[in-house]
């Protein structure tokens, strides 16, 4: 497609675009005509019969004792004469040497002819065209290249215009956000209404910031109805934040749909309470579309428990999203069963996430029943619940009693933390390759699921 030059304005193809080491055609244009200005010069002072050109004369006046190459015969015809006659008859200083030779005169700087410039003035002509080349690329490699990108960003564009006004809002749809129209319909309605200059708007700013915006339109159809201007607001401000645009917003597209005032009070609010905003806002940005009224309410929750708030939002902004009735239910159920909460949710703030009923309390029972102990081995060391019963603490405390006889003086810590080898080694005196062996041969996980929660039931 045809295309015009902001400088000039000529027609230029999209494929003939200026790329870094090509120049604009008025660059190109002035270059040759200085060129063609000095032929023409030359030129009328030969015609003209006004002697040499400023050039030539120029290059005498630097050189004026040096003969023209073309005069020097080649050494192989130079003839010495007999010095006999040499010494009889002098050699005068303009004589043949041969006779197919031209006569070798003494170059002599010769004065002006008439209708020559002087030196002075040529000079000046030669700083004024090297000024005028200089001219040329300055125009080129400072103004034309700065706005290079630019233009061709414009060019681009308007390059696409004709097709814009083709082309169908399924079609802008499947080219632009790589989603299929009727997907997207199901999912969001709305979207048939919109012109394709608005969807191609709106993949352009996603894809600014390094935005999958395929993926992003799939998650969050809605992404589609909002406003470029106000998203490219939001995306300033989070940068401004320190955090990572394409993270968060493919981790949470719906951030573009929350207003800036709400967001920076929750960014406002969170820093008052020592919170790390950055390093939350990156891994669940979701806590922007909290409500403010239901943080303070958790945060004044979690103090009557006496429980350090950044360290528990830092370790697990998710506790923002758990309802108040959730987080009691979980606390009294802790207390029940002798455990200290504050302790528990301090180090393991994950404990809000976990059902009690399937995952907490047969962990606490298996440290009771089974093992024999009492629950302040669990207040020594929380993590001890996170830990999953079926693939870590059972086969590991089974391996103990299989190695030693028992696993009495082993810590929780200990036995649970080390990786496979380490364990095996140190804890239990054997070898990795013995622990895997008796995992694949003698663990029946089913057996020992089932005889832990017969004594659950008892």
């Amino acid at each position: 497609m045809a295309l015009g030059c902001p400088t000039c304005g000529e027609l230029q193809l999209l494929s003939d675009l200026p790329s870094a080491g090509s120049g604009c055609r008025p660059s190109r244009w002035i270059i040759a005509t200085s060129g063609l200005v000095l032929f023409l010069v030359e030129l009328g002072y030969v015609v003209s019969e006004k002697g040499p050109p400023p050039w030539s004369m120029l290059t005498a006046t630097l050189k004026p004792h040096t003969a023209p190459r073309a005069m020097i015969p080649p050494a192989s015809a130079r003839r010495r004469p007999h010095r006999a006659s040499q010494m009889q008859t002098p050699k005068p200083k303009a004589m043949a040497m041969h006779p197919s030779l031209p006569v070798l005169i003494e170059a002599k700087p010769s004065a002006p002819t008439a209708g020559a410039l002087p030196p002075t003035l040529a000079w000046a002509m030669w700083l004024g065209l090297l000024l005028s080349g200089a001219a040329a690329w300055w125009w080129y490699w400072w103004r034309w290249g700065r706005s290079q990108e630019t233009w061709v960003t414009l060019m681009t564009m308007g390059s696409e215009e004709g097709e814009l006004s083709e082309m169908t809002t399924e079609e802008a749809i499947r080219r632009y956000l790589g989603v299929d129209m009727q997907t997207l319909i199901l999912k969001y309605p709305a979207v048939q209404r919109y012109s394709v200059a608005r969807v191609k708007e709106i993949a352009k700013c996603l894809t600014e910031f390094g935005v999958d915006v395929k993926r992003v339109v799939k998650r969050e159809p809605r992404v589609v109805g909002f406003d470029p201007c106000r998203m490219r607001k939001t995306i300033a401000y989070l940068e401004e934040l320190g955090l990572k645009v394409p993270k968060v917003v493919d981790g949470h597209p719906a951030v573009f749909g929350y207003s800036l005032q709400k967001m920076k009070g929750t960014v406002a609010y969170l820093e008052s309470l020592g919170v790390n905003v950055p390093y939350v806002m990156n891994w669940h940005p979701a806590v922007f579309g909290l409500s403010l009224g239901n943080m303070k309410g958790t945060v004044a929750y979690l103090e009557e428990l006496q429980v350090n708030i950044a360290t528990v939002v830092n370790r697990r902004p998710e506790v923002f999203g758990i309802s108040m009735e959730n987080m009691k239910r979980t606390v009294t159920s802790l207390e029940k069963l002798g455990v200290d909460a504050p302790t528990v949710i301090n180090t393991l703030p994950s404990i809000f996430g976990l059902r009690m009923e399937t995952n907490v309390c047969p962990k606490i029972h298996f440290v009771t029943e089974r093992m024999g102990r009492s629950v302040a081995e669990i207040n020594r060391f929380p993590p001890y619940l996170g830990y999953s019963l079926q693939q870590r603490i059972l086969p590991r405390y089974e391996f103990l009693v299989h190695c030693r006889g028992d696993a009495n003086g082993v810590a929780l810590a200990s036995m649970l933390t080390p990786a496979d080898e380490v364990f095996a080694r140190r804890v239990a005196g054997s070898t990795l390759e013995e622990y895997q062996r008796w995992k694949a041969e003698s663990w029946d996980q089913d057996l020992y699921v089932s005889e832990g929660s017969a004594v659950l039931e008892e």
